[in-house]
């Protein structure tokens, strides 16, 4: 096998995917879901496009450099907003740091990509 040279990104972005939806699917069980509306919603687009920038980055699209940045700003706004419900919220705890560590990645490989 291959070592694809943005292997780092590709396994965070995975990750980062995987995290965001137990997020977003925990936040949807919150006794108190409407606070947590934006959360869910930026969550579940930063799955989104983690698994895109993934799929992109395994097969070096030509357009995996534009979206290694859109995953930088949907990951860092997902954190952002993760982290106003971290010190009650576990997993949205995590899915912050999953997310700032994905964002830094994603940022390392527009930068290489171009």
């Amino acid at each position: 096998m291959v070592y694809n040279q943005f292997q780092d990104c590709i396994d965070a972005c995975l990750e980062c995917a995987s995290i965001c939806n137990q997020c977003a699917v925990n936040c949807l069980n919150d006794s108190d879901v409407s606070k947590l509306r934006r959360c869910i919603q930026l969550a579940t687009d930063s799955a989104d496009v983690c698994l895109i920038v993934s799929e992109l980055l395994s097969r070096n699209s030509e357009f995996a450099e534009n979206f290694s940045r859109l995953c930088t700003t949907t990951c860092d706004a997902c954190a952002e907003e993760c982290e106003k419900f971290a010190s009650e919220n576990e997993y949205c705890k995590l899915c912050a740091d999953v997310c700032r560590y994905c964002a830094d990645k994603c940022l390392a490989t527009s930068l290489i990509a171009q």
